[in-house]
């Protein structure tokens, strides 16, 4: 078995690899954006009812300038529709009635898919806001792609944070919504995948944190790594328990209907902007949740001792010196995230995709560890925040308590192509974010799903958008199937083939659109 050296001591991995029998998993991977809103004007209205009503209207009309200029089925009420599918496999839709949030479709993880998506998502969105404001008379209409916002949370929540050990932030100040990750996976596999994430997913921040400036309790303020992390308060989700989790598991059918895969459901990261970021922390779970899958097993002794409390504690290490406390001892972050790299080299076989990701993520944390940060500008949310906040502090002379600090954490945010108004599009402008995929990617990402069962869920979707009277009959349309109704009898269409959802075919579709070629009505 390999050694592997992680710094003042050498660990012995307990691997059970078998090079040549073992069959890679593919794995589906999308993300859930909730996003941040900024509306101006916004009128005078006396109760919150009031004001919640007139957000619904706005959102509605968003929903509806959706529809109009894209291939897309809305199913619910069409005079104030909360949701629409769109003919690339993805949703966009109002939650829980205040906030706006996408859905990307299904896309192959390690593939660039998950980036195309999500741009062209934000073009969508960018063309809709655009109308939207001139029906409304809006001067302002806006998203930002982050995790938190201004505002006061829940009362109940001071209780929480006061006694926790992330008391140290003054999170009343702020609201939390999610980027929520997610990532299907084998259902036999779940405990040790478990015990893999919960040492992975905090010591990984240093990868995956988007940057924030946030307010102490004391008064000051201190930039950490990341929006959402300070906002997790445990270590799995349980039956009553509404804290936000490190993991969360939605292991429903929608993920598989053979009950194989389940569906890992990540609350606890952060929207991230940045093409490299995106792709890089989706391949590296993927490659570390393949650990958990084919029998790798991290060392008790180098288990975290409170993985929330680690994650709590490093999000402050912005100086990259943080030592997590393991069970028996202090590791160096950097050399920590190694034992999770050099794991997963052991891999095999090994995609060409998952080869370019070792060599990113080896790449990465070299630079990290070299403190090289203005190699990584344009690579990393948080480092590249970081660089604009030195710059205009330089510059201007302000410290992080100054109102320009927190505009510089908000706006670059801001999901619009205009420069003038988004710091991450005038940066790139100037050439200064790394571009994995090309704009021409991005236009056929708008119309195009990817290579999962999300192929087939748009191509349902553009049909019926070409044959309303069918579209009349639809009942259900879920990630995995839809309904449609006829005479008292349900006629189901299944997306990707039984039990398959990597599959790109459906024949129960075909034979659907055989019935519309020949002009039948269910």
């Amino acid at each position: 078995m390999p050694r592997i050296k992680a710094g003042y001591f050498v660990i012995l991995l307990q691997c059970s690899f078998i090079a040549e029998e073992v069959k890679v998993q593919k794995r589906l991977c999308g993300r859930e954006q909730e996003f941040g809103v900024f509306i101006d004007p916004v009128p005078d209205l006396d109760y919150r009812d009031q004001f919640g009503e007139w957000h619904r209207d706005i959102y509605s009309s968003l929903i509806v300038a959706i529809s109009k200029r894209f291939p897309s089925v809305i199913l619910n009420n069409k005079d104030k529709p909360e949701m629409v599918w769109l003919g690339n496999g993805s949703k966009i839709y109002i939650d829980i009635g205040r906030l706006i949030e996408s859905n990307t479709a299904e896309c192959l993880a390690g593939s660039l898919d998950i980036v195309a998506q999500e741009k062209a998502l934000e073009q969508i969105l960018n063309l809709a806001l655009k109308q939207v404001s001139k029906i409304w008379g809006l001067r302002r209409f806006e998203l930002y792609k982050n995790s938190v916002g201004p505002g006061r949370g829940d009362d109940e929540d001071e209780d929480i944070f006061t006694n926790t050990q992330n008391s140290v932030l003054d999170l009343r100040r702020e609201v939390t919504y999610g980027c929520h990750h997610n990532y299907s996976y084998l259902l036999a596999k779940e405990r040790s995948i478990s015990d893999i994430l919960w040492n992975f997913i905090p010591a990984a921040l240093i990868l995956s944190g988007n940057g924030h400036v946030a307010r102490k309790r004391n008064g000051g303020f201190v930039f950490n790594f990341s929006q959402r992390a300070p906002h997790v308060l445990v270590k799995e989700m349980s039956d009553g328990d509404n804290l936000r989790p490190l993991i969360d598991y939605k292991n429903e059918d929608r993920a598989d209907s053979s009950l194989t895969l389940g569906r890992l459901h990540l609350m606890s990261r952060d929207a991230t902007r940045c093409e490299l970021q995106t792709w890089l922390v989706d391949t590296i779970t993927h490659l570390v949740l393949r650990l958990g899958e084919e029998g790798w097993n991290l060392p008790a002794p180098l288990r975290l001792e409170d993985p929330v409390k680690e994650l709590h504690k490093l999000n402050f290490g912005i100086d990259l010196n943080y030592r997590l406390r393991t069970r028996t001892s202090r590791a160096n972050i950097i050399r920590y995230n190694r034992i999770f790299l050099n794991a997963a080299k052991q891999l095999r076989p090994l995609s060409p995709e998952e080869k370019r990701c070792l060599e990113e993520w080896e790449r990465v944390l070299e630079l990290l560890e070299a403190k090289a940060l203005d190699k990584l500008v344009g690579e990393l949310d948080w480092v590249t925040k970081r660089h604009l906040l030195e710059k205009g502090m330089k510059k201007f002379g302000f410290g992080l308590e100054d109102n320009r600090a927190w505009r510089i954490d908000w706006d670059y945010h801001n999901i619009s192509a205009d420069p003038r108004i988004s710091l991450y599009a005038a940066l790139e402008e100037r050439g200064t974010i790394r571009r994995l995929v090309s704009q021409e990617d991005i236009k056929r990402a708008i119309t195009t799903s990817p290579g999962t069962r999300a192929k087939s869920r748009g191509r349902f979707i553009r049909l019926l958008r070409k044959n309303k009277r069918f579209l009349e009959k639809l009942e259900l349309l879920e990630w995995d199937h839809a309904v449609l109704g006829h005479r008292g009898r349900s006629i189901n269409v299944y997306f990707g083939e039984d039990g398959n959802p990597f599959s790109t075919d459906s024949p129960s579709l075909d034979e659907l659109q055989k019935i519309i070629l020949k002009g039948k009505t269910p």
